[in-house]
């Protein structure tokens, strides 16, 4: 039985915390970006710091001098400190003049900053590629693993664009945000450091203002995230929308209704603009925004600092006031990219709201086959008092107490009209669904206590809507076994009554069919699929109107391969055409979820009840 499922929560710290677990196994990569982050900020740093001594050697033949006396160091001399060292280093020699000095040093400090932003970002790219990568192959073992009523419940559009588009918005956004957050609070924190140094008192009047940016970024991000959420459902209704056409394109084109479907498709997508310009305009705004505001506190900080500098007091030197231009500068653009990180996070928290909805679904208990586990069919099959309703439509009772019994090797023949419970019946036995109350026991056993993959291996399937995959016949007709050997597919191609027109393909048994078997007609689809389930020679058959959708010719070779088929095994059949299930050992006819009548071909039609109804509807009263 399924747990019943929790709402999932997402924020940022619960993202990162989820993905950071992908990450575990990369540790190695991440210390690499992380490394080579330092060093970026730490050359970056130097570089800017010898820019700053360039107005102090331009100057010093006009009476400012250069620091040549060492200070004592304290947390008053620190910047007079740093600029005594620094002087030393351009005029350590009276053949290299200290401006050429100064570029060589500025030179080098860019090389050696860029060489490691590369090896940053190649880290980091690689880490983000493995990360994506381990997660998505992890939502797709898990979304395999989930039950049935997900599917019913989920659009195939959506999952793939979760599959696809979420992922990746969470993966790019969160490796990129990953790297900014590792280096930009560093750059930030020592670049502050830098003009605490440099000036504390212009400095704090920079505290002034960042507190009303960082609101302002939250604010923002803030709206980013619901708009992007709609975003994102807009995108999913578009995938659903062009998954629905390309599965029906037949339809489309027999009845004449390309401009609906373009003007429907059209609809979609411009609401998806819309939805998507509006999260731009949003995000868009923060950068002008901060940057108006930042200009207007440099602009202040340059009055004050400019006056203070002309004045000639001697507090501020060219050297000092160049370089506390150059960090403030420099302190602006991390804190402009965090601001824009921030909305792009608020993206990803929508997109990984839904990516870990669907990976909190509770999944079926699937694990590895272990055949020591598979069980062995010897007597019977008993419903015990069996209901079942669907989640989504909890007042309508598709399987009302029904109670029946089925000896190893009958067939069992389901018959009724549409909604009468026939299909769900045979989606309750392989363990589909899970019933609602009663119990199932194989050999007297409850079906729910065996390992549901042994359990699954008791069973065969051809149903009326054959699944079939866009590979060669080979291996669709080895799909249930994927260890066959050649002579066994051939043998089971014959036994289907498909050897003949798969050797008539150009390619034989290598011939690929294409999506869903578009190359072969209905005929041959379904003696495929017989074949496979004659390969897998499992004890229990499930026929879903296997020959509905078929013509004379391709249902007599269908019904013979089908006997082939069934010989020896336990089939339960559910048929509208009743000429298909005369033969069968019980016909057990449904009515609304509760069974009305069993018997054989012969006793349910002198009975004169709902079967002898449906027989004589059929066959205008005429015995067959």
């Amino acid at each position: 039985m399924q747990k019943k499922k929790e709402q999932t929560t997402v924020n940022p710290a619960n993202m990162y915390s989820r993905v950071l677990v992908y990450m575990k196994p990369y540790w190695w990569i991440f210390l690499i970006s992380l490394i080579s982050a330092l060093i970026v900020v730490l050359f970056q740093g130097i570089s800017t710091w010898f820019l700053g001594s360039l107005p102090g050697i331009l100057f010093s033949s006009e009476g400012f001098g250069i620091q040549t006396e060492k200070p004592p160091l304290s947390i008053a001399t620190i910047n007079e400190y740093m600029k005594y060292y620094g002087n030393k280093l351009f005029y350590i020699s009276d053949k290299i003049p200290p401006m050429i000095a100064v570029c060589i040093a500025l030179a080098l400090a860019f090389t050696i900053k860029n060489v490691f932003q590369y090896i940053n970002n190649a880290s980091t790219g690689l880490l983000n590629f493995s990360t994506a990568r381990d997660m998505r192959n992890n939502l797709y073992r898990h979304i395999l693993k989930l039950p049935t009523k997900f599917y019913d419940q989920n659009k195939s559009g959506s999952l793939m664009s979760i599959m696809i588009n979420d992922l990746n918005i969470i993966n790019s956004v969160v490796m990129d945000s990953l790297r900014t957050l590792l280096m930009e609070p560093l750059k930030l924190l020592g670049f502050i450091t830098m003009l605490f140094i440099i000036n504390a008192k212009l400095t704090l009047v920079v505290f002034i203002v960042y507190p009303i940016l960082i609101f302002i970024m939250v604010k923002i991000g803030q709206y980013v995230k619901t708009r992007s959420r709609k975003s994102l459902a807009s995108y999913d209704e578009m995938i659903s929308c062009v998954s629905e056409v390309m599965v029906g394109v037949r339809a489309v084109k027999m009845f004449n209704t390309t401009e609906v479907e373009n003007a429907k498709f059209a609809k979609t997508s411009d609401v998806l603009k819309k939805r998507q310009f509006r999260q731009k305009l949003t995000g868009d705004v923060l950068s002008p925004l901060t940057e108006t505001l930042a200009f207007y506190l440099i602009g202040g900080l340059l009055i004050l600092g400019g006056s203070d500098f002309v004045s000639g007091g001697g507090s501020f030197s060219p050297e000092d006031f160049a370089r506390f231009m150059a960090f403030l500068f420099m302190s602006y653009q991390p804190l402009k990219t965090l601001g824009n990180i921030n909305a792009s996070i608020q993206s990803a928290v929508a997109a990984a709201q839904r990516v870990f909805k669907v990976l909190d679904t509770p999944a079926e208990e699937v694990s590895p086959l272990d055949k020591s586990k598979v069980p062995v069919f010897k007597n019977d099959i008993l419903f015990n008092n069996v209901s079942f309703f669907y989640e989504s439509a909890k007042n309508t009772v598709v399987l009302d107490n029904l109670s029946l019994t089925v000896k190893k090797g009958n067939t069992v023949a389901l018959v009724g009209g549409s909604g009468a419970g026939k299909s769900t019946l045979l989606d309750i036995l392989p363990r589909f669904y899970d019933i609602t109350s009663g119990e199932i026991l194989l050999d007297g056993k409850n079906i729910y206590e065996f390992d549901l993959t042994a359990y699954r291996e008791l069973f065969s399937i051809v149903s009326q809507e054959t699944i079939l995959f866009n590979t060669s016949v080979r291996e669709n007709i080895a799909y249930g076994k994927i260890d066959a050997t050649e002579d066994e597919i051939i043998e089971a191609a014959k036994a289907a009554n498909a050897f003949n027109f798969i050797n008539k393909m150009e390619k034989g048994f290598d011939t690929i069919i294409g999506e869903r078997g578009v190359a072969l007609s209905g005929g041959q689809r379904q003696r495929i699929a017989i074949a496979r389930a004659i390969l897998r020679n499992s004890q229990i058959l499930i026929l879903d109107e296997a020959t509905s959708a078929l013509d004379t010719e391709s249902e007599q070779l269908v019904q013979e391969a089908l006997a082939r088929l069934m010989k020896g095994k336990t089939t339960f059949v559910a048929a509208h055409r009743l000429s298909t299930i005369r033969s069968a050992d019980v016909i057990l006819v449904l009515e609304k979820g509760k069974l009305v009548e069993s018997g054989n071909h012969d006793e349910l039609l002198a009975k004169g009840g709902r079967y002898n109804y449906l027989y004589s509807i059929q066959f205008g009263g005429k015995k067959q």
